[in-house]
């Protein structure tokens, strides 16, 4: 009827599959409202339209409804929560989308960087949802969204779960706050939940291949302007997908660049061959480089959280011809207290 509150409803006539003389619970969720259905499934010598539900299995009922459905509605954050970020975070709340951003002096961005990584601290912290790779990362979506004309320049995150810095930059900032609660944002990015979202990813390694395939669709139709990023990083380079990718890509003169997530950890600190050339590449040993062997350009800078640095870094690649890789080492978890 909407009203503004969890509704409990009784209905008659269970669905076939339920044995009759038996009820079934069912909880739901209306447009932003949990309701809770209590099915009576009547014996055959009950008049179709009355209920045998004993009125003393209702307490019960609504206690199960009150625990579980009303839990999230009511942990809701109210609008003067909203207010409180805005008034402690007045620059990252000036920006509502990447052109707002794009507007803003270089030298400003690390005072954004710094509110968006205290920002995502106080979302969740106090509610479910991945850190430490967020936090390592808010420099670097800065960044790419400075230098790239999204959504037009199709940019992939993955592992799908370091986007957070990503989905606030890109308007839905104030949503932000209702991280992975029903009817709220999802905890990955989701064609469905907007068009900055390229493509879905999740647990991982699927970035390249999916950004080589657009790069290669607008090569075939002729476009030669849109840029196609893959964000690959929290140990998902080292992945036979990822593999296959990068063995694909070398032999394409697609306009695609990887950007390399270079944490050094992915639920631990990583290890490997690859971990220890990756490392020797940053080091300034740059012998047999693996990514030139596949005839990927290779570049690198030596501080991801150095903004004018990451800038600097992504237009010159940018403007490169085929596809390229740029290794940005990062801190997993930085800012945290």
């Amino acid at each position: 009827n909407g009203c503004p509150l969890p509704c409990l409803w009784i209905r008659q006539d269970a669905p076939r599959h339920t044995p009759r003389g038996k009820t079934s619970l069912l909880l739901g969720f209306a447009p932003g409202f949990p309701y809770l259905f209590i099915r009576q499934d009547a014996p055959r010598h009950t008049p179709r339209g009355k209920t045998s539900f004993p009125l003393a299995a209702l307490p019960s009922a609504f206690t199960i409804f009150a625990q579980t459905a009303c839990r999230s509605f009511f942990a809701t954050p109210a609008h003067p929560v909203e207010k409180t970020f805005r008034e402690k975070y007045p620059l990252l709340f000036s920006v509502n989308s990447p052109a707002d951003l794009r507007t803003l002096a270089v030298d400003v961005l690390p005072q954004l960087a710094e509110e968006l990584r205290n920002y995502i601290l106080d979302i969740v912290s106090v509610k479910q949802g991945h850190l430490g790779s967020n936090l390592g990362v808010a420099e670097l979506a800065i960044a790419l969204h400075y230098v790239f004309d999204t959504p037009h320049d199709a940019l992939i995150w993955d592992v799908g779960h370091q986007s957070y810095p990503h989905k606030i930059l890109t308007g839905r900032r104030d949503a932000f706050l209702h991280l992975r609660e029903q009817g709220g944002l999802s905890g990955f990015p989701s064609r469905a939940e907007s068009p900055y979202d390229t493509f879905g990813t999740g647990h991982s390694s699927t970035s390249i291949s999916a950004a080589l395939g657009m790069a290669l669709a607008d090569q075939f139709r002729g476009d030669s302007h849109t840029q196609h990023i893959a964000v690959i990083g929290d140990a998902s380079i080292a992945s036979g997908m990822a593999f296959e990718a990068l063995n694909h890509a070398g032999s394409t003169r697609a306009n695609l660049l990887i950007v390399l997530n270079d944490n050094a950890i992915g639920i631990d600190p990583v290890s490997g061959a690859l971990e220890k050339h990756l490392q020797d590449l940053l080091g300034g040993i740059d012998t047999d480089n693996f990514f030139r062997t596949l005839h990927i350009t290779y570049r690198q800078v030596s501080d991801g959280h150095n903004i004018p640095q990451l800038i600097a870094a992504l237009q010159q690649v940018k403007h490169l011809p085929g596809v390229k890789l740029l290794h940005v080492p990062t801190i997993k978890g930085k800012g945290f207290p």
